[in-house]
């Protein structure tokens, strides 16, 4: 039963995508243009896909793992490791739009 409604969700998150209102208003990719493709396919077990997607996923799941295991590591490791992963992010967001922004 878990299982199905597992699936159920991946293929109504597929089908009801948001569109990304920046692409749709200029015709440029925004930093998280890919995002939900990601997600989606990392969600489904396709790693390198969602990777090749945006790998900003990658480190959103990170982060988000870091915050949700608050009680493993003390609070300056914590602290370090939630700075050093926000910043990591914004970094591989910087560069992925200045990458679409030279190959558009």
């Amino acid at each position: 039963m878990p299982v199905q409604l597992y699936q159920e969700w991946i293929a109504f998150w597929k089908n009801n995508q948001l569109a990304c209102p920046i692409k749709s208003w200029t015709g440029f990719s925004c930093p998280g243009c890919g995002m939900q493709r990601s997600a989606l396919a990392w969600l489904e077990g396709h790693w390198v896909e969602s990777w090749q997607t945006h790998p900003g996923v990658w480190l959103g799941i990170l982060l988000l793992a870091i915050v949700a295991s608050r009680n493993v590591w003390p609070l300056a490791w914590r602290k370090t490791l939630v700075v050093s992963s926000f910043i990591g992010y914004m970094l591989v967001m910087l560069i992925r739009y200045l990458y679409l922004v030279v190959n558009q």
